[in-house]
């Protein structure tokens, strides 16, 4: 189906209903990440979700729902990358945005970087941890965004965005609709980074049925210094 024309129309139909206009030259890219991330499915599993029939939905689809709220500045990066969800499709949405595509797999960055060339994205792939990227003082501070897709329960999330993000960035993360049980602890974890939880937005993709949810939060002062702990520490002893 990559490439075909059953997966742009599903695409642009998709797109219409969520109120999202393609930018000239998108469909094209999203053609070439679609057969670019089958191929390389094929050596490494990047996702299940290739299979399912609803694949334009779950995956493309689901990545763009953070394009109904508006996203300040011009630099984000994706945390917790993988195969390139949600950074990639929102690099080929959101062109006025520079992208950092941050992964612990060298392998996957690997891919990720050959995605960004191939599609000429203003995107760079960087091999790290999470915890380790927000103690460069380089990238710490630097980012007016940070997205996120399925990659750690809320309070340990915020730990590995927060301290990259500027005084008035914006974390997004997708997480399904038990994340309001998360809140509690998430709010006490976000006010000890400096930031503060906003309320959840729903954000399913149209034509999956599913109910996800779009989790934010906003940098409202710099976060202290001993944020994000060493390697590891966040997921162990999460903060709240």
């Amino acid at each position: 189906m990559a490439g075909s024309p059953s997966f742009i129309d599903a695409l642009a139909e998709g797109c219409a209903e969520m109120g999202i206009t393609l930018p000239p030259g998108a469909a094209e890219r999203f053609q070439l990440y679609d057969a670019m991330l089958r191929e390389e499915n094929q050596r490494q599993n990047l996702t299940r979700d290739l299979d399912a029939p609803d694949f334009v939905q779950r995956l493309y689809l689901d990545s763009l729902t953070p394009l109904a709220m508006a996203l300040p500045g011009t630099r984000a990066v994706d945390v917790g990358s993988g195969a390139g969800f949600p950074g990639v499709p929102l690099a080929i949405m959101r062109t006025d945005i520079t992208f950092t595509l941050l992964d612990s797999l060298g392998k996957r960055c690997a891919f990720l970087g050959r995605v960004a060339s191939g599609l000429g994205l203003d995107a760079e792939a960087v091999h790290s941890r999470a915890e380790d990227f927000g103690r460069d003082k380089k990238r710490r501070g630097t980012y007016d965004l940070a997205f996120s897709r399925a990659v750690a329960p809320l309070p340990v999330l915020l730990e590995l965005t927060v301290p990259l993000l500027k005084a008035g960035g914006l974390m997004v993360a997708h997480k399904g609709p038990s994340v309001v049980d998360e809140y509690p602890s998430a709010r006490r974890a976000a006010a000890a980074l400096g930031a503060r939880l906003l309320d959840p937005v729903e954000a399913g993709a149209p034509g999956t049925g599913s109910r996800h949810v779009l989790v934010t939060a906003r940098a409202v002062k710099p976060c202290p210094g001993i944020y994000p702990r060493k390697a590891g520490a966040p997921g162990r002893e999460p903060l709240g």
